[in-house]
């Protein structure tokens, strides 16, 4: 008989999503916007621009669609993280009920806290990245599946489907969840019936409904969202061994500085125990972990770190309730029954792990709100983020430089990051933007420069912003007219200055 959820529960889990919200909007702005943030914000504003179909050719959708919705053209930079809140939010919930339903609330209740306090989790949901929003999907998926396996009912087996549908939708990657139905009917403790198999049969054809129309658009398109048309991944069989070994390196390597070493030991040890203790119900979190990570670390070519952040979520869920069971175990021993005074300090000692990985994210949380340039990350995350030219550092502070000009003028981006200087700018600016397509390599230049001498052909004042690199995107010695440099911004690191030009139109 299924128990009724008492007031108390309620509100402890109510209080629990309001801390998770806090969490992730406090100083939501702090950070300057990434590269990859600025092209999904874009690509949600070409829905209103004629284009409404382009973010499914790129196989990353939902949370663009979702900021689209938002009308993007106003605080865009909020607006698209703020969707990734959202849909964490609804991750967040279904891990506490996937925890309930496989183990106990008590489990629910744990991996709610650690996901809240997680570092990797906490630093990425709150960019306007695609990444996390596949393991919220898939959670909220992997508890439909098992509503649906439970119950019997077909509407369960829909949303099923539905959510399946819509994990795939926010990055392609999420394809590897597509099976989660199979694998709960296959390992959820309970008497078999043939209703499983059509549980599994309406999920499926569920999500076959509305994403075989969305395939049928994007092979018809020739689109590449996998990117294997830019060396992104690779279906090379003869180096995927090489390939394999190398990412789990980089992604295990990560996640120690994310969690730590004694935690995420910690984390590792309490799964496994409860995989070995119920080995049914740790497969059907273990399972898509695995296929996540086997097909990241098979075939990501240029592994970026924040691939793996969908990990996350399923391996605190087994901690969680690994936790939850051993807890249960060893308030059942005879020594604390009879040595009451010595309960609580065994008690105690057992939650230190648990308590030290909250604090070690608490502390990686306060940095976060005040500078994130000091955060211990990851190396390549590091560089990524905070020094790297797909930084929002110095791209930020000259956006705010020509604002402050207060006049009509025209900025073209030749720095990668011009996306991020446009939607950075402030809500009075009078700069218009120019961001021509870039070629990192500095080969194809020519778009740039044919971008600079029609901006020098009008009226307005016009801008370039640039950056040190080697080579240059689009080398300086190749501007149109006569250039003069009128502001530089540092990055956090002594490379890929930001620099602003003034050009003048040739012979003046």
């Amino acid at each position: 008989m299924r128990r009724t959820p008492t007031v108390a529960m309620i509100f402890a889990l109510s209080a629990l999503l309001l801390w998770y919200w806090i969490t992730r909007t406090h100083a939501l702005l702090t950070l300057p916007l990434f590269l990859d943030e600025g092209s999904h914000l874009y690509r949600a504003q070409l829905v209103w621009e004629g284009s409404p179909l382009y973010l499914l050719e790129t196989g990353k959708a939902l949370a663009p669609y979702l900021a689209a919705f938002f009308d993007p053209y106003h605080g865009t930079m909020f607006i698209g993280r703020y969707v990734v809140i959202l849909l964490g939010v609804i991750g967040l919930a279904s891990a506490y009920g996937v925890g309930h339903a496989l183990h106990s609330r008590a489990a629910g209740m744990v991996v709610m806290v650690l996901w809240i306090s997680a570092p990797q989790l906490f630093f990425f949901e709150r960019m306007a990245l695609v990444d996390t929003t596949i393991s919220a999907m898939a959670l909220f998926s992997l508890w439909l599946a098992v509503r649906a396996i439970k119950s019997g009912r077909a509407v369960w087996a829909v949303g099923c489907g539905m959510a399946l549908a819509l994990t795939v939708i926010a990055k392609l990657t999420g394809i590897v969840f597509i099976a989660i139905p199979v694998w709960v009917a296959l390992l959820l403790p309970g008497r078999w019936k043939w209703s499983r198999l059509r549980q599994v049969i309406l999920a499926g054809a569920t999500a076959g409904l509305i994403l075989a129309p969305i395939a049928l658009y994007i092979l018809s398109r020739g689109a590449d969202p996998t990117g294997q048309s830019t060396a992104l991944t690779s279906m090379d069989t003869a180096t995927m061994p090489e390939r394999l070994r190398e990412n789990l390196s980089a992604i295990f390597d990560a996640f120690q500085v994310f969690y730590h070493p004694v935690g995420l030991l910690t984390v590792l040890s309490l799964g496994l125990y409860f995989v070995l203790r119920y080995p049914r119900r740790g497969l059907i979190l273990l399972f898509p972990m695995v296929s996540l990570l086997l097909a990241i670390g098979s075939f990501a070519n240029e592994l970026w770190l924040r691939y793996a952040a969908p990990l996350a979520p399923f391996l605190l869920l087994l901690g969680a309730m690994g936790w939850s069971q051993f807890s249960h175990r060893l308030m059942r021993l005879r020594l604390l029954r009879t040595s009451p005074r010595l309960a609580p300090v065994i008690l105690c000692l057992w939650a230190m792990p648990l308590i030290g990985m909250i604090r070690w994210g608490t502390s990686f949380q306060a940095v976060a709100y005040t500078d994130p340039t000091q955060l211990s990350l990851p190396r390549m995350d590091r560089v990524e983020y905070i020094t790297w030219i797909p930084s929002g550092y110095g791209i930020r502070e000259a956006s705010q430089y020509l604002a402050d000009l207060n006049q009509p003028l025209t900025a073209i981006g030749v720095a990668v990051n011009c996306q991020g200087a446009r939607l950075m700018a402030p809500p009075d600016s009078q700069v218009r933007y120019v961001c021509p397509p870039l070629d990192w390599g500095g080969r194809k230049i020519q778009p740039a420069l044919d971008a600079i001498s029609a901006a020098l052909q009008e009226d307005l004042p016009v801008y370039v912003i640039t950056e040190d690199r080697r080579p240059e995107t689009v080398p300086k010695d190749k501007f149109p007219g006569r250039r003069e440099e009128v502001a530089v911004f540092k990055r956090p690191s002594p490379y890929y200055i930001v620099r602003v030009y003034r050009l003048y139109p040739p012979g003046e």
